[in-house]
């Protein structure tokens, strides 16, 4: 993962700045029972589309940050199905899909992807 984080950054130009290795652990026990949770992945920042930045923000940039979450995605469904593994991905901590084994899920092509498309009117 870390590896094809970094190899990202050189790839392109980024709105905002290119993705951001991350290997943490969540100390969100809430039992005696529970553990830790690790989260392995990378962070990619985006401008908000959320008020009231949604009515400053111009077509222009939005369509940058969707390409690069479109890119970022493209590269994990490559690492997804390299691995066999399923990656998951959030929107400001709020889980938004997941690719496993090379595949969005119905969430990202509908909801996070599609929806974003149809807001920009392509």
């Amino acid at each position: 993962m870390e590896q094809a984080i970094r190899a990202m950054e050189p790839a392109r130009t980024w709105s905002v700045g290119s993705p951001v290795f991350v290997d943490q652990t969540q100390n969100d026990v809430t039992a005696e029972e529970d553990t830790p949770t690790r989260v392995v992945g990378g962070v990619l920042q985006i401008h908000s589309a959320h008020p009231p930045w949604n009515q400053k923000l111009d077509r222009e940039t939005d369509m940058r940050d969707l390409a690069d979450v479109e890119y970022v995605v493209a590269q994990l469904e490559t690492l997804s199905r390299q691995h066999a593994c399923e990656i998951a991905l959030e929107l400001d901590g709020s889980y938004v899909g997941r690719v496993s084994a090379g595949v969005q899920d119905r969430l990202m092509t509908e909801g996070l992807i599609g929806q974003w498309c149809r807001k920009l009117g392509i």
